[in-house]
């Protein structure tokens, strides 16, 4: 019987813990003072808060965030919130967004107008920090709809080893740890994720942004391409420039995260506007690179780039890749430099990396005991280990992999 990777085997100094909660995307539609004021009620290591003016502006602003809760005014300067509502639950896709509705007062009429609507809740301005939060909770535990989590990977500059990294980590987290996961290659110009796992693409990736308005949760996952250890991948090469670009990856990444408790995001070879979505988006940041210095400075530029867009520090899990190389950087001195330690030291193994890669099998699999694949299983242990799953799995054995090689 062959074991599986332990979760802290990797020599890892940092790892997800699992009182790190998702972060979950809020959209208020109301004026400054009301998007103030509830900027400082919520914990913003938990909510992402995008604040629009009129109900209009708030329609628009959905079906292109796809928020996870709505909170909105009863006075909008176009319409009461109680239009907002029946227009918003008139879209089926929308129709299981929970909604709150904020009013001046307690009276009777704005609530039952705002409840018969479709609103969840109602609650009078301002409102009580806990009992926000807590009511928000409350709404989306009725939904009862998981979010799952999205994972950025991200390369300090190219060539340290990103993609692999990506494809690797997410063929662990669905063969080792039984989680149901979506790898989106973000390649602007070619993917790489078809290469490495060799396949053949079931549809155009590049029309989904397209059509995703008018599309259910079963027509979405009919881009995706399965692969047999139970990844789903979803390819996106030469997108950029085309219908909406960096807008339709947006939508593609909230949409894919309603549906699978895990995706995965190969930032690396996307354009730099692709590349800022994942870090916005992302609840985690797999950030690799080597012991070199032009590696170095490329990290330096995308942590600040994480900070830009509130990524809590916690969350950017730093992976040395290649580690020990030939003349390079000492890891001790590394972290001096960064001012951060890193998360996972991953071995070099070229003959092993090359092999995989030609072969179109990720090592994981293949090569479970490796040392590479050792320490990579240990990041996906870590990630799969910080939260629940939505679908408990039996995890399977990579010995059926190796027979095969």
């Amino acid at each position: 019987m062959t074991s599986r990777p332990s979760p802290g085997h990797g020599n890892s100094t940092g790892t997800l813990g699992a009182s790190r909660p998702l972060r979950r995307r809020l959209l208020v539609v109301g004026d400054e003072c009301t998007g103030a004021s509830i900027r400082s009620a919520l914990d913003p290591a938990r909510w992402d808060i995008e604040v629009v003016r009129t109900g209009w502006e708030g329609l628009s602003a959905r079906r292109m965030l796809l928020p996870d809760a709505i909170l909105a005014d009863l006075d909008l300067p176009d319409m009461t919130g109680a239009e907002f509502c029946r227009l918003l639950t008139k879209s089926a896709d929308a129709s299981s967004t929970p909604i709150i509705v904020l009013g001046e007062d307690a009276g009777v009429s704005g609530r039952v107008a705002s409840l018969r609507a479709g609103a969840f809740d109602y609650l009078v301005k301002p409102p009580d920090p806990a009992e926000l939060a807590a009511r928000l909770e409350a709404a989306l535990d009725l939904r009862g709809e998981s979010v799952g989590r999205i994972i950025a990977v991200c390369g300090s500059k190219g060539g340290v080893g990103a993609s692999t990294i990506a494809v690797n980590c997410a063929a662990s987290l669905c063969w080792h740890r039984g989680v149901q996961t979506v790898l989106v290659d973000a390649g602007a110009r070619t993917a790489t994720a078809d290469v490495l796992l060799n396949l053949q693409p079931a549809q155009d990736g590049t029309a989904l942004a397209e059509r995703l308005e008018e599309l259910d949760p079963d027509d979405i996952t009919s881009f995706l391409t399965p692969h047999e250890s139970g990844l789903e991948v979803l390819l996106l090469p030469g997108a950029r420039g085309r219908h909406d670009g960096h807008g339709g990856l947006r939508r593609i990444l909230l949409a894919l995260r309603r549906l699978r408790p895990f995706v995965v995001v190969d930032a690396a070879g996307g354009s730099v506007e692709w590349a800022a979505v994942s870090l916005e988006l992302a609840d985690v940041v797999l950030l690799v690179f080597t012991p070199e210095l032009a590696a170095l400075r490329g990290v330096g530029l995308i942590l600040e780039q994480a900070k830009a867009v509130d990524l809590l520090p916690d969350r950017v899990l730093l992976i040395l890749n290649r580690y020990p190389l030939p003349g390079g950087l000492d890891r001790a001195a590394i972290e001096s430099v960064l001012g951060a330690k890193v998360a996972h030291a991953v071995p070099d193994d070229v003959r092993l990396v090359t092999y995989s890669a030609n072969r179109g099998l990720p090592f994981v699999l293949s090569h479970a005991r490796s040392p590479v694949a050792r320490h990579v299983a240990a990041i996906s242990a870590g990630l799969a280990e910080a939260m629940p799953r939505r679908s408990p799995a039996a995890p399977r054995e990579p010995a059926l992999y190796a027979e095969r090689c």
